[in-house]
């Protein structure tokens, strides 16, 4: 899918958590968060990535870590409509 489609990768843990990522990922907190920081986040995914066609791969720390699938659903909602949810993690 990396070769394929270019989807924009997008990391959804606080840096604290850590700095590794995939290369060319995007930072974005707060998708799954309240309506205040939801909005905040969708901001930067919509300047990020503005077609809300292209494919988009949530991702954080391991198959243990839901703020990925919280984002994931938040980018749904947002009126994304290629969204893909990677469980595994970096």
């Amino acid at each position: 899918m990396l070769k394929s489609a270019q989807p924009t990768l997008v990391n959804v843990l606080d840096w604290s958590e850590g700095s590794f990522a995939i290369p060319g990922t995007v930072w974005i907190q707060g998708l799954g968060a309240p309506a205040a920081n939801r909005n905040q986040a969708r901001a930067v995914l919509e300047a990020a990535q503005p077609d809300k066609a292209a494919p988009l791969v949530f991702y954080c720390l391991s198959w243990e870590c839901w703020l990925s699938y919280n984002a994931a659903l938040g980018a749904l909602e947002a009126g994304y409509t290629n969204v893909y949810w990677y469980r595994g993690g970096s």
